[in-house]
């Protein structure tokens, strides 16, 4: 099992840009945009064969195509994998990629049981659903026993059962790719924080995310969410790449809406961006194109994006339906009887997003547990994952309004319309779409790409934030790993109470009074006897521990600029 899980971490980065790379090789794209297209191509050949092998039950060891097709798109394109690694940017935004997955894998490698204020379900959800297509099965289902298929897209389930390749895969690995995954969505990230204040603002993004709770947190929680993330940012630098050019080629167009489509497969989530990306794609088209002119390209790539898009929901009309189609999301169904109740409770969400739970008045009994670290965690746990404010970090939000505050001004906002408008614009529809009543807030649902432009626009920043404001930021981001990471991956590890009550069990420590949901989540993985990564690396612990110390003295230096780090050279 061992070896398995290794040979899933080696073979990923094969599969994940191989295939699409001699399809971004033939485009005129720069060394680091060449990276992410071809990520971007090969996520879509990938869904688009497993996809094709579930509709036609076609044999599943056609899913070896994609290794092999990775293996020969490298070393086809070899000379050009060399020119890509000397370009300086593209080197800094694949080593600064490898460091953040090696610091989520490592933190991965801490779970034997999920864990984590009210998180159950999901991720056992996920997992059904990658088998649902890997086996190939047809007959009606619910997940969890009351999900059904149709009330999520299936991008990312059909992608994972594509990198497994068959349905007696452990459930290590699975978790491996999950969270492989999410952290694609530093790829598009980096390109966004090196337009906005150049190269080394990657490497400060790299920190910013390792230090990050709700980045690292969805890393190793198996649902698509931060997969869904390298979808929109991806669309995101293409909708600013056109805007940026007086006549954008039709390839911007094309790569604009694939990315597009494909996130809407990948989640629901990504329905906001969507919907305010294509107007402003619209609306705000260069001035010096004609309508026509205009027309052509774009229609083309429209269409393309509707086609990818009919792969799902073509299908599913056929087999369920109108209602079957686009009335089974939480959306619908967790709408309210009355239109006013419903608008209360918009209201409400969006009031409790904004707004922490500890400065308004909040029912704390569920969290009710023995365990005074587990409590505390959960504490912080909600917190982070669902307050906009400190998703960014406790004082990082402060740290982006004084930015912006200072280099705002009237005339810029009536020239860039966009970011004044795409932003509130976001977090209003992304609060809204949940249509059912959460008193901790709804950031961790729709929220995660704006929060990760967040902290690309941050680390654009960095740079010129001053002696004081910059020991500011790395105190911040330094609380917050201490209280959001260290701590959630101690109590969902079982470390912290193994450490206070040393004769207790690994199992009894796993449990430690945990709380209800904790204890469910640990309850299902027992009853289907799954081997989670924590429990495979359980004895390396002081290894993992250690490397991961070794990266943290990493992504602290490069939170702190050269300016104020007397490391670097003055």
């Amino acid at each position: 099992m061992h070896l398995e899980f290794l040979f899933q971490l080696l073979l990923f980065p094969i599969i994940a840009m191989g295939p699409g790379w001699p399809v971004a090789a033939r485009l005129t794209l720069s060394p680091s945009e060449r990276l992410v297209t071809s990520v971007l191509f090969s996520l879509l050949g990938g869904y688009l064969l497993a996809w094709c092998i579930y509709l036609f039950a076609l044999p599943p060891g056609l899913l070896w195509i994609l290794p092999l097709a990775g293996l020969t798109g490298l070393i086809a394109r070899r000379q050009l994998c060399a020119a890509t690694w000397l370009d300086p940017l593209a080197r800094t935004i694949l080593i600064s990629a490898l460091i953040v997955t090696l610091w989520c894998v490592g933190w991965l490698l801490l779970v034997p049981s999920y864990s984590g204020g009210f998180w159950i379900a999901d991720w056992f959800g996920h997992w059904q659903r990658t088998l649902y297509f890997l086996e190939q099965a047809k007959d009606p289902v619910l997940f969890n026993s009351f999900d059904p298929l149709t009330s999520r897209p299936p991008l990312v389930n059909v992608l994972v059962g594509a990198f497994l390749r068959d349905p007696t895969a452990a459930f290590a690995s699975y978790q491996l790719v999950m969270t492989l995954l999410g952290c694609l969505a530093f790829l598009p990230a980096a390109l966004l924080a090196n337009r906005w204040g150049g190269r080394q603002t990657v490497n400060y993004l790299a920190a910013l995310l390792m230090l990050n709770p709700l980045f690292v947190q969805n890393a190793t929680f198996a649902w698509t969410k931060l997969s869904t993330t390298f979808f929109v940012l991806t669309a995101v630098h293409y909708f600013l790449r056109s805007r940026s050019e007086t006549t954008p080629a039709p390839t911007i167009a094309w790569l604009f809406s694939l990315a597009l489509a494909l996130a809407i497969l990948a989640h629901y989530s990504a329905l906001p961006y969507a919907l305010l990306l294509s107007l402003g794609w619209v609306l705000l088209r260069p001035k010096t194109s004609t309508l026509g002119s205009w027309l052509r390209p774009n229609a083309g790539a429209f269409l393309g994006g509707l086609l990818l898009l009919g792969t799902w929901f073509g299908w599913t009309l056929v087999h369920f339906g109108l209602h079957g189609t686009f009335l089974t999301s939480t959306t619908v169904t967790d709408l309210a009887a009355t239109p006013a109740v419903q608008l209360e409770t918009m209201w409400l969400n969006l009031r409790d997003t904004v707004v922490p739970h500890f400065l308004r008045a909040v029912d704390y009994l569920p969290l009710a547990q023995t365990s005074t670290s587990g409590w505390w965690r959960d504490w912080f746990f909600l917190l982070y994952q669902h307050n906009l404010l400190f998703a960014f970090g406790s004082f990082a939000w402060v740290v982006i309004a004084r930015e912006l505050i200072r280099h705002t001004t009237l005339i810029n906002l009536t020239r860039h319309v966009f970011w004044p408008t795409f932003v509130p614009g976001i977090v209003l529809l992304g609060i809204i779409v949940h249509s059912g009543r959460n008193p901790w807030g709804v950031a961790n649902i729709c929220l995660q790409p704006l929060i990760l432009i967040g902290l690309a626009y941050l680390a654009a920043r960095v740079s010129g934030l001053g002696r004081l404001w910059s020991r500011l930021l790395v105190a911040g981001a330094t609380l917050d790993f201490v209280l959001g990471i260290v701590l959630q991956y101690g109590a969902q590890s079982g470390l912290i109470d193994r450490w206070l009550a040393p004769t207790r069990t690994a199992g009894e420590s796993a449990a430690a009074g945990y709380s209800l949901y904790a204890q469910f989540n640990l309850e299902a993985k027992l009853s289907h006897h799954w081997v989670m990564s924590g429990d495979l690396f359980s004895s390396y612990y002081p290894f993992i521990l250690s490397g991961l110390a070794c990266l943290l003295t990493w992504a602290i230096t490069r939170v702190m600029p050269p300016a104020t780090n007397p490391l670097s050279p003055r």
